[in-house]
C-alpha cells in the first residue's frame, strides 16, 4: 500500500517508493510478454526496451488490452521496439522512420534522428510537435481529432519550453525528494496550444505517467500553476501505478465514472477512487507549496494561494465520514491513510 510519508518529499522515506516503481515495471514486462512482445523487447537493447515498454501510449495499450485488437497491439509493439533500434543506432534491417512511442524523436527517411525538448536534466520529452501530440482532444475527449493542429511557430514553441523550464528549476530547487519523484513519475509532457486564451492541464487518464500542458506559453499564466500541475500529475501517476499492482478497493464496480461523493477541494462530484486519488495529490502539494511560502521560487504570493488552495479540502468534513457509505468496499488500511493525512495538514495549520 502506498504511503503518504513518499508524498512529504523527505529523504528518508524515498526508498518507500521504489518497491511501487519496481513492481510497476515488473507488471509491464509480464503484460508484454501476454501481448507476445517478447521476440521484438529482446532484439531491442534494454534501455530501448524500457522507454518503448513505459511510454504512456504503450503502457496504456499493455494494461488495458482488448483481445479483438491483439494483431494491432503486435504490431504497435513492433512499431516501438523498431523506433528505439533506430535511434539507437542498432541496424536491424528495417530502414525505420517515425516517431518514437514517447515521442521524443522523430526517424527520418534519411536515418537522420530528430530530438524533441526534454526537462533540463531528466529524459523526459516536452512533445509539443507529435502528430500524437497535436491529435489530442483538448477538452478531455478520448478521440483523437482529425486533421490534427498545426505545429506550434518556433516563437510560440520557444516561449512554452521556457515557461515549462521556469516551473521545473523551481521544483528542483525544492528541498527534498520531490523533483526526483517528479522525474521517476513523469514520462512525457505534452504541450499543446488553442484559442481559449487559459492555461489548462488535461487528464491523463489511463496514459500513466503523461502530463498535458495547454497554453503553457501564455503571460497571464503563473509559473506556480505550471509547476502544480507537473507535481500534481506525477504524484496521480504514482498512485496509478501503484493501484495497478495493488487495487485499493474491495468492489471493481467502484472503478466508475459514476459521481459519488463532493470534492472538498473543487466542490466537483468525484467518484470514491478518484477521491481516493485527490487525498494523495493534495496532501503531496501542501507538502510541497509548505517549502515554498518564503517566495524564493515562486513569489512567497503565489505560494502561499497554493498552499491555502491545497490544503482547505483538508479542514472540513472528516473524510472517515464522507468514506463510511463505502467503508466495507475500501481497503481499510487505505481509510486509516487518508484519515490520518488530514490529522496531519490539520495539525500543520493550527
Amino acid at each position: 500500500m502506498v504511503t503518504p510519508q513518499v508524498l512529504t518529499w523527505d529523504a528518508g522515506a524515498a526508498y518507500l517508493r521504489r518497491p511501487v516503481e519496481k513492481e510497476f515495471e515488473a507488471l509491464l514486462y509480464e503484460s508484454l510478454r501476454r501481448a507476445g512482445g517478447e521476440e521484438q523487447a529482446s532484439a531491442t537493447p534494454r534501455e530501448g526496451t524500457r522507454l518503448a515498454m513505459t511510454a504512456p501510449r504503450m503502457a496504456r495499450l499493455l494494461l488495458w488490452p482488448r483481445t479483438s485488437q491483439s494483431a494491432r497491439t503486435r504490431r504497435l509493439l513492433a512499431t516501438a521496439f523498431s523506433a528505439e533500434r533506430a535511434v539507437m543506432g542498432v541496424d536491424d534491417g528495417c530502414g525505420f522512420s517515425g516517431w518514437t512511442a514517447d515521442c521524443r524523436a522523430r526517424v527520418c527517411p534519411n536515418g537522420e534522428v530528430v530530438w524533441q525538448p526534454v526537462l533540463s536534466g531528466t529524459f523526459i520529452p516536452l512533445d509539443l510537435r507529435s502528430p500524437q501530440a497535436r491529435s489530442l482532444d483538448l477538452l478531455g475527449g478520448s478521440r483523437m481529432i482529425c486533421p490534427p493542429r498545426l505545429a506550434p511557430a518556433d516563437d510560440v514553441a520557444q516561449e512554452a519550453v521556457a515557461r515549462v523550464e521556469e516551473a521545473w528549476r523551481g521544483i528542483r530547487a525544492t528541498p527534498g525528494t520531490v523533483a526526483d519523484c517528479v522525474a521517476a513519475w513523469t514520462r512525457a509532457v505534452v504541450v499543446q496550444f488553442d484559442g481559449s486564451g487559459q492555461f489548462r492541464s488535461g487528464p491523463n487518464g489511463q496514459y500513466i505517467a503523461r502530463v498535458v500542458l495547454v497554453n503553457p506559453h501564455l503571460h497571464q499564466t503563473p509559473v506556480a500553476e505550471v509547476a502544480d500541475t507537473l507535481v500534481r500529475e506525477a504524484i496521480h501517476s504514482f498512485l496509478s501505478m501503484q493501484e495497478r499492482t495493488e487495487p485499493w478497493v474491495h468492489d471493481p464496480l467502484l472503478y466508475t465514472d459514476a459521481a459519488a461523493v463532493v470534492s472538498p477541494w473543487s466542490g466537483n462530484p468525484l467518484p470514491v477512487d478518484l477521491f481516493l486519488q485527490a487525498c494523495f495529490v493534495w496532501y503531496g502539494l501542501t507538502m510541497f507549496w509548505g517549502e515554498h511560502v518564503e517566495g524564493a521560487s515562486f513569489g512567497e504570493g503565489a505560494a502561499r494561494r497554493m498552499l491555502i488552495r491545497a490544503s482547505r479540502g483538508f479542514c472540513g468534513q472528516n473524510f472517515a465520514d464522507i468514506l463510511w457509505p463505502w467503508h466495507d468496499q475500501v481497503r481499510s488500511e487505505l481509510i486509516e491513510l487518508v484519515t490520518d493525512m488530514q490529522r496531519s495538514v490539520r495539525w500543520l495549520a493550527e
